[in-house]
């Protein structure tokens, strides 16, 4: 087993390594691959910390009868209804957008995402759920978004209001 990792790990690094090899102008820029690696982190932080399910858990989570289970899950966020994070080449729900007793999407969630599409893509609002927030007291929207949905809402009105050129 450890004899495995360790040659999944060494082509991991191959990979990443191959893929800087031939762009001067990521690596040459510091900033930059510090960044990349700072969010793969904090995305591989996220799926272990905050989750997110599969299509075909998103169905079993409402009991769903829908004969294919995957489509679901994408005709909810076609609906604009969840949003769905690509992680390790697959399409995953952050958990946190259902609700635990149903099963089905909390409706703030639509709210989020007509504010927030067309600025920000998926992974930087997951992220912005997880990470600390002055207008929420230091709180994340996260911590807020069951105790106070307006708040967390006009949180992301501001913070979107101040990205637009």
């Amino acid at each position: 087993m450890i004899h495995l990792d360790y040659h999944r790990r060494q082509r991991s690094i191959s990979s990443a390594i191959g893929f800087f090899e031939d762009k001067p102008e990521i690596y040459n820029h510091d900033s930059l691959a510090f960044h990349i690696l700072r969010n793969a982190r904090m995305r591989n932080e996220f799926m272990r910390e905050v989750g997110a399910l599969t299509s075909e858990e998103v169905a079993g989570l409402s009991l769903s009868q829908a004969k294919n289970r995957a489509a679901y899950a994408r005709k909810l966020q076609a609906e604009n209804k969840i949003f769905a994070v690509e992680f390790q080449g697959e399409q995953r729900y952050p958990a946190f957008q259902f609700d635990a007793q149903s099963g089905k999407p909390k409706p703030v969630i639509k709210q989020i995402l007509e504010i927030a599409k067309d600025q920000w893509l998926a992974w930087q609002l997951a992220l912005w759920f997880v990470t600390p927030n002055g207008y929420l007291d230091d709180q994340t929207p996260l911590e807020k978004l069951d105790a106070a949905p307006e708040a967390v809402l006009d949180t992301l009105r501001k913070e979107a209001g101040e990205l637009e050129f």
